[in-house]
């Protein structure tokens, strides 16, 4: 991959997670009772961003791991490109089951499986070593989401 091409992946990696976190802020504001739980959320994907953000220090010393960019840069940018329509819906159909909707589909995007997967995987690699532990609890978002989900709609 060539650098410009690198630079572009890490630009809209960061912008991703920036958006989820963005709506998951808006999630927060509109559920008071679930004001802390999508709050954390969102402070979690903007540590996600700073995350990303400190990979391309790795990235310039050449330790960078080639696993990280096994998602199409081409996704990123749709998903990214996606967010006004996504915070749209939602404003027009502020519902819970929406929310919920919306930020599964998020979590279950191939972006973010592909993140949840190298956190989970076993390595030697430095780097992605590194990466699980800045990452440390900050994972399993679906997961998450779905336990509060089924809190609402599987009584």
């Amino acid at each position: 991959m060539k650098t410009d091409d690198v630079l572009k992946y890490f630009a809209e990696a960061i912008k991703l997670e920036l958006n989820v976190a963005e709506l998951y802020l808006l999630f927060s504001q509109t559920f008071p009772e679930d004001r802390q739980f999508w709050w954390k959320l969102s402070w979690e994907e903007n540590n996600h961003a700073s995350l990303i953000e400190s990979e391309k220090m790795f990235y310039k010393v050449n330790a960078f791991p080639d696993e990280l960019f096994s998602v199409d840069i081409e996704e990123l940018v749709k998903i990214n490109d996606s967010f006004i329509l996504i915070i749209e819906h939602f404003k027009n159909n502020p519902s819970k089951e929406t929310a919920f909707k919306i930020a599964l589909e998020l979590e279950n995007s191939a972006i973010e499986l592909h993140y949840q997967m190298l956190a989970e995987s076993t390595t030697n690699s430095r780097a992605i070593n590194l990466f699980k532990e800045l990452n440390g609890l900050d994972k399993d978002h679906a997961k998450r989401i779905k336990e509060l989900a089924s809190f609402y709609f599987l009584r």
